[in-house]
């Protein structure tokens, strides 16, 4: 019989498989044209939002997804949509109404912030902050996400006037969009919208985008 994890295990494989999977988004929009990654995102994106909710209504299909997927699938989403789905939603809305450096910002903070605030609020987190959410474990995406902010701006030459000021903000933004919940939506879906909204603050104040 299949065991699925909880959102309380470690559950390090489906921490490993999100961070590659959304890593290789940011690659792919970081390395390729718009136009290019529109066509790798809507043809994989497809794919996996048809079989998540083919599932929904195929038991077949199904017992089949789980068995495969078993590795990353949660208990709550052997019969409900994955947090991958709500991931794909999430960010194709972001690639739609925002420039590609926020995009890129927004994603990649999805990828280091979303598992490092998960593993370190399971492995340390004793005071909690809302919900689950952790102080450690937003302490945690506020580092990672600062440092990759840092990494992002210096290669990219953005705001190297401000550089110190806008990676302690950016950081701050990753922690806050990965610890806020908003009308109790999967945060697969939130995160990259609320850090994107938040981005174009940022980078309207500093000149980010000139």
């Amino acid at each position: 019989m299949l065991r699925l994890k909880s959102q309380q295990d470690l559950h390090l494989t489906r921490k490993i498989f999100h961070f590659t999977g959304v890593m290789a988004m940011f690659i792919l929009l970081d390395q390729f044209s718009f136009t290019t990654c529109l066509w790798i995102y809507g043809i994989l994106g497809s794919s996996i939002l048809l079989l998540d909710f083919g599932r929904q209504y195929s038991k077949p299909v199904n017992r089949w997804a789980v068995k495969v997927f078993n590795p990353v699938l949660r208990k709550r989403e052997a019969f409900r949509l994955s947090g991958t789905t709500h991931l794909v939603v999430g960010c194709g809305i972001i690639f739609f109404l925002f420039p590609t450096p926020i995009v890129a910002l927004a994603v990649l903070f999805l990828a280091v912030g979303d598992p490092t605030a998960s593993l370190f609020g399971l492995l340390f987190g004793h005071d909690k902050l809302i919900g689950n959410k952790s102080l450690q474990g937003s302490v945690a995406a506020f580092l990672f996400c600062s440092v990759a902010a840092y990494f992002y701006f210096q290669s990219h030459g953005i705001m190297l006037d401000h550089i110190l000021v806008v990676t302690f903000l950016a950081g701050l933004i990753g922690a806050i969009a990965e610890l806020v919940p908003i009308w109790g939506l999967d945060d697969n879906l939130t995160q990259p919208v609320l850090s994107a909204i938040l981005l174009s603050g940022l980078f309207f104040l500093f000149g980010g985008l000139v």
